[in-house]
């Protein structure tokens, strides 16, 4: 288990049908994330780590997550999502539009617009 922790997970690129450029990213347990390849290339730029894992929220619903040691991510570890809308802190969080979290590309992600009250929309 300590060489997953130490190696970054496989990455593969590929070309969409809307002729993105897409890079598919392996998770510590075998799920495949998909996002552009822009942004995962801004993210590792940021000094993030690629390690990423599924993660669990409070309300039980589930996110990509950076799994990481080193970095930025050795203090911060934010949702994957956030990091490609590049998400304001007093920003909602994003949805999911497809409702799968493994999709990150960002025709996916949406900052759904404050409700009177404070309250965020949920996905269905």
């Amino acid at each position: 288990m300590l060489a997953i922790l130490t190696e970054a997970n496989p990455i593969q690129r590929t070309i969409d049908g809307d002729r993105n450029h897409i890079v598919i990213v392996t998770l510590l347990r075998g799920e495949k994330a998909l996002l552009l390849e822009e942004d995962f290339n801004r993210i590792i730029a940021q000094g993030y780590s690629p390690l990423w894992r599924m993660a669990r929220a409070r309300d039980g619903s589930s996110y990509v997550a950076i799994y990481g040691r080193s970095g930025r991510a050795a203090k911060f570890r934010p949702a994957i999502a956030d990091l490609v809308v590049e998400r304001k802190r007093s920003q909602p969080l994003p949805i999911h539009l497809d409702n799968n979290p493994l999709n990150l590309r960002r025709d996916n992600l949406l900052i759904p617009q404050r409700q009177s009250g404070g309250q965020n929309p949920r996905p269905a």
